[in-house]
């Protein structure tokens, strides 16, 4: 008997700040569940990349019903810029 998936996917992209020098480095949460985009994302085709400069970072995740990957720039300061990249075919690919 196969497990099957039903269609999943998020509706939001989020972050939580945490800040890990509070309650005797034991954590606490500063800031939680904060919409970074709004959209429909596949969960499983997130990725998230060190930028070259070693302090910010991509994320990049998928559109559920489209060939569309969000892409987002985190920056040191917390600060988030947005690029949206379209329709991406065979040729954009590379293998």
């Amino acid at each position: 008997m196969g497990f099957k998936f039903k269609h999943s996917y998020s509706d939001k992209l989020y972050y939580t700040l945490i800040s890990i020098n509070d309650n005797g480095g034991l954590g606490k949460v500063l800031n939680k569940n904060q919409i970074i985009l709004e959209g429909k994302f596949i969960p499983n085709q997130m990725a998230v990349c060190k930028h070259s400069n070693g302090r910010f970072w991509w994320i990049i995740n998928r559109d559920y019903h489209k060939s569309i990957y969000y892409i987002v720039l985190l920056t040191d300061n917390l600060g988030f810029t947005y690029c949206l990249c379209y329709h991406l075919s065979n040729e954009n690919v590379l293998i």
